[in-house]
């Protein structure tokens, strides 16, 4: 199996707090990222020193693609899924498989492609090969050193089994569970924003019911007496409300800094990975303090994209980017017109609007629950025309 290591940087030098003078502006962040990834591909799908991370990649470009309606898009992401093909051998990372799968959603025919093919292919030479699907799963964890490494393929992999009906998809979310229990301050790169991510993929997959996510828990562990029920409250609690890092995630349960030179929130991935946990449970059941939390994050992440579409790895400070950040950040951008953040606008946010019609200092009332567009402070037809222009979009 390839592996692969997530970038994460320490800083050991004093940087400049605070959002980029030259943030983009929110009402084209979606495109202004996207260009950026098209013009810096390279002719065999991937991206200059990112190779590796294509399959992350692919997810922004498709939801740039369903946004916008733009096909230059939907040809990026087509070009980096054949290189994605062309390199896996047939036996995809995580990242890669989902990657495969939006592919598939924004295809002709969704049912029928050959990405939808070659994930079905994988997961059944999965389970029939020598070692088995647990097996498989247990050469993932020993591969890599990190746990939160090994659930970031393993969400990815749920959400990809499950869409292709794969017959041992519930193993995979069975032993997602299980990685996760194993997510702790001090021995995860990112405990929280493997929470996030599992969030993510448990809310599309199955019930968050009253199973525990480690039944055998020892004291003092983040994990005792938690049950997937209360994950998503637990996500909430992550989210930084005040001061300078307001808006985005802390990287750890215990929201310090591990003992290391490093913020203690801020980071684009953690933010990232958060903003998707929210996002899939905004999608299933909108609840008004989750759509908070998401807007906050959203909001937050759009801020720190460069004016030329670039994504450095921290929100607030200056420093190192990359393509798979600006990636990572384009598949989390909201459709600019959802005022309840669902991914799709529609008859809710119309009627959201209608009921703050004309209202004034929207400021003061997060925009007017996201129904005053344009930000302006007010909602009027200046808002129902950015409405109008996004209706029956949808992405996911």
């Amino acid at each position: 199996m390839k592996k692969l290591v997530r970038i994460y940087v320490v800083v050991l030098m004093t940087l400049v707090l605070g959002t980029s003078a030259f943030a983009v502006n929110p009402e084209i962040a979606v495109e202004t990222v996207a260009d950026y990834l098209l013009d810096n591909q390279n002719a065999n799908g991937s991206w200059p020193g990112s190779a590796d991370f294509t399959g992350s990649v692919v997810p922004g470009m498709t939801r740039a693609y369903q946004i916008t309606g733009n096909t230059a898009y939907l040809a990026s992401a087509q070009l980096a899924g054949n290189f994605i093909l062309s390199i896996a051998g047939g036996n995809f990372l995580g990242d890669e498989a989902y990657a495969l799968t939006r592919l598939s959603e924004v295809s002709t025919n969704p049912g029928i492609n050959q990405w939808r093919t070659a994930l079905g292919v994988f997961y059944a030479a999965v389970k029939n090969s020598e070692y088995g699907t647990d097996g498989y799963i247990d050469l993932i964890e020993e591969d890599q050193e990190d746990p939160s490494d090994a659930l970031f393929f393993i969400a990815h992999h749920t959400v990809a089994a499950f869409y292709v009906d794969a017959s041992d998809r519930y193993v995979w979310r069975v032993r997602l569970i299980e990685v996760l229990s194993r997510i702790q301050d001090g021995q995860s790169g990112y405990p929280v924003g493997s929470l996030g991510l599992a969030v993510w993929a448990l809310v599309q997959t199955g019930l968050m019911d009253d199973t525990y996510v480690d039944p055998s828990a020892p004291s003092g562990s983040y994990w005792t007496g938690v049950k997937l029920n209360q994950l998503e409250g637990l996500l909430k609690g992550h989210i930084v409300l005040s001061g300078t890092f307001a808006g985005s995630a802390y990287w750890r349960f215990d929201h310090g800094n591990g003992g290391f030179i490093q913020d203690i929130a801020g980071y684009t991935e953690d933010s990232v990975f958060a903003t998707k946990g929210f996002a899939a449970l905004q999608k299933k059941s909108a609840g008004s303090v989750t759509e908070i939390r998401l807007k906050s994050v959203q909001d937050k992440l759009t801020a720190g994209i460069e004016n030329d579409g670039s994504v450095q790895y921290s929100i607030f400070n200056n420093g190192q980017t990359e393509y798979v950040w600006a990636a990572e950040t384009l598949a989390v951008l909201p459709i600019l017109a959802d005022a309840n953040r669902d991914d799709v606008v529609n008859l809710a946010d119309l009627d959201r609007m209608t009921n703050y019609w004309l209202a004034a200092n929207c400021a003061s009332s997060l925009n007017c629950a996201g129904t005053d567009i344009n930000k302006d402070g007010k909602v009027n037809l200046a808002d129902f025309a950015a409405l109008s222009s996004y209706w029956l979009v949808e992405a996911n």
